[in-house]
């Protein structure tokens, strides 16, 4: 029996960080993909990281400025949300940097928009707010999940 049947069936999952599909699809730049990457990895299961840009730039191996402009770009395609910590006393001490929850919305990308007009597509949502998937902004929503 090889590792992975033994991990299989004694359901370990540990050690590991699942993206959904759908981010592979907004043309992220690689920094915004990377920088993603380990934010989602941080976050867990609670889904905040209080990493600072400094942590987030050693650890990926890019520049805090590039970790900057990774962050704005995250945030304007919607993927998370900054909010500053109160250290106490009026003092901000980090950021709190938040993963919006899109499995939905991956699934309803996947089973309800064509492959061919992806590109073309900003989705819209009541609950998720704006996901924008390409840096053109256009016009179009996405249906509401199928009962």
């Amino acid at each position: 029996m090889s590792d992975y049947t033994k991990y299989q069936e004694e359901g370990k999952r540990d050690n590991f960080t699942m993206m959904p599909n759908l981010i592979d699809d907004m043309e992220l730049s690689p920094a915004a993909y990377r920088v993603y990457g380990h934010i989602r990895r941080r976050t867990g299961e609670i889904g905040e990281c209080f990493e600072t840009s400094k942590t987030i730039a050693e650890y990926c191996k890019l520049s805090r400025g590039t970790i900057a402009r990774a962050k704005k770009e995250l945030v304007r395609s919607g993927l998370i949300t900054i909010t500053k910590a109160n250290k106490g006393h009026g003092e901000f001490a980090s950021d709190v940097i938040t993963i919006k929850d899109i499995w939905e919305l991956n699934e309803i990308w996947f089973s309800h928009i064509s492959k061919e007009t992806r590109k073309d597509v900003v989705l819209e949502h009541k609950e998720y707010g704006r996901i924008a998937l390409n840096n053109t902004v256009a016009s179009g929503s996405f249906p509401e999940p199928k009962p």
